[in-house]
């Protein structure tokens, strides 16, 4: 009766972990379907901690994924799941750390020298530390390895990790994913097994998103280039018809506004003289507007000779700053400006960049208006991550831009300024940005501020 009950019990034990093997191959083809690269990192350790106490029973303390930010060159944490929220580090260096170091140079040269098969060595379990701290055959593969085994021990202690799995796309590490105790005991091959087949599809669904979400920014960026050749084109082929009309209206206005003064019948009716020469006034200054703006977009659009020099880049922000002084001045703006002494000479057109300056600031302090903070930095160094580059932060405490207009902000004539602005001032900037081999970048937050930061290649 007992062996047969033991049997019985193994035979459900076996079942539920078959059902539980098939439960995540269909989640797994699931994954791969989503095309959001934060939504799926969000939805991995929920999911995980969620499905192996459902299906299996099992307990994990706590779950993070770490993914690879190539900008930044770091590992950094984008979600948790479990008891534990947030992990006492929140990034580690793209290299030289003791996680990359470990899936990228040591597995490979112990599977090299034939001390461990391959498969053993995907998962990364915390208790085998000590055991290949004693191992005297595996430390002989290199110096530096006691070191590198202990530094990997102290951050899955910080981590409070039992269980490190890497997300590979071919010889890429693309992040992983750290899991916490499991409640009842030690963590079981068949487990370990289901474990690795997860990261096997995260790390597909992963590159499968980041793959689709470079796609779509590289058709964004096409699609605006595409899009400021048009105006270009446009504006060059009828700058000129629209400008001559504009400023026959402009002299008339001006003409028939100088007539009213000296004509002796209609000055009797003082307030109707007045009035119209209000409205001659408006109709003066709209079409000079309009003129500019015509002039703008054709002096940007045409193609301009290769002018580019060798640029201070603390001369063009203070030339730009001297040109705005009255309206932050006027506005009481708190400005900062810290240029880092040690920024090398940018590869520029200084009045080109100037521009950008004028409006960036010009934009920043209509931002602040009726804030109780006014405040607006400007700082540039040399960019850690792309040594051949200049960074360039200009921030402010503004109203800040709703998230549903930051993937236009850099389309002609879109503006959040209503009747008030002209749609032209980031799409010229985005422009010039571009002629100079540089990008450009926007952080916002509605009722808290905005970031622009800069990236311009320094003078070789």
């Amino acid at each position: 009766m007992a062996i047969f009950l033991i049997h019985r019990l193994q035979t459900k034990r076996l079942q539920r972990e078959e059902e539980a093997r098939e439960a995540l191959e269909r989640s797994g083809q699931g994954m791969i379907e989503i095309e959001d690269v934060e939504r799926l990192s969000k939805l991995i350790p929920k999911y995980l901690i969620k499905f192996y106490f459902n299906r299996l029973g099992i307990k994990i303390s706590s779950a993070f994924v770490f993914l690879l930010d190539e900008q930044k060159a770091e590992y950094v944490f984008k979600a948790s799941g479990g008891e534990i929220k947030i992990p006492t580090l929140k990034s580690l260096p793209e290299k030289n750390n003791p996680i990359s170091i470990w899936f990228k140079e040591t597995i490979p040269l112990i599977v090299k020298n034939k001390l461990m098969p391959k498969k053993e060595l995907e998962v990364l379990l915390s208790e085998d530390i000590n055991y290949w701290l004693n191992h005297d055959k595996l430390l002989s593969l290199k110096s530096t390895l006691r070191k590198d085994l202990t530094d990997l021990g102290k951050v899955l202690s910080q981590l409070k990790a039992s269980l490190c799995l890497p997300s590979f796309y071919q010889d890429n590490l693309l992040g992983f994913l750290i899991l916490g105790e499991k409640k009842d005991g030690m963590y079981t091959e068949e487990e370990i097994a289901q474990f690795r087949r997860l990261a096997r599809y995260a790390a597909i669904a992963i590159r499968n998103a980041q793959i689709i979400q470079k796609l779509r920014e590289s058709q964004a960026s096409l699609f605006q280039a595409a899009k400021l050749t048009s105006v270009g084109k446009l504006a060059s082929g009828f700058a000129h018809e629209i400008k001559n009309p504009l400023a026959v209206i402009s002299l008339a206005a001006g003409e028939l506004n100088f007539k009213l003064k000296e004509n002796p019948v209609i000055i009797q009716n003082q307030d109707f003289v007045d009035k119209l020469q209000n409205n001659l006034a408006k109709i003066e200054k709209q079409t000079l507007r309009a003129s500019e703006i015509i002039t703008r977009i054709r002096n940007f659009s045409k193609p301009t000779p290769e002018d580019f020099t060798s640029v201070d880049l603390g001369e063009v922000v203070e030339n730009s700053l001297k040109l705005t002084e009255h309206i932050y001045q006027q506005r009481q703006v708190s400005l900062q400006v810290h240029i880092d002494p040690n920024v090398p000479k940018i590869r520029a057109i200084s009045v080109q960049l100037e521009e950008i300056f004028i409006n960036l600031v010009t934009n920043s302090c209509d931002a602040l208006e009726n804030r109780d903070s006014k405040e607006l930095k400007i700082q540039a160094a040399l960019d850690k991550d792309a040594p051949e580059m200049i960074r360039i932060e200009v921030s402010d405490t503004g109203c800040g831009i709703p998230a549903k207009d930051l993937p236009n902000l850099f389309q002609f004539f879109f503006t959040t300024k209503g009747n008030q602005g002209t749609g032209l001032g980031l799409a010229l900037m985005y422009q010039i940005i571009q002629r100079h081999k540089g990008k450009i970048e926007v952080r916002s937050e509605v009722n808290k501020g905005t970031t622009f930061t800069i990236h311009l290649p320094i003078w070789k």
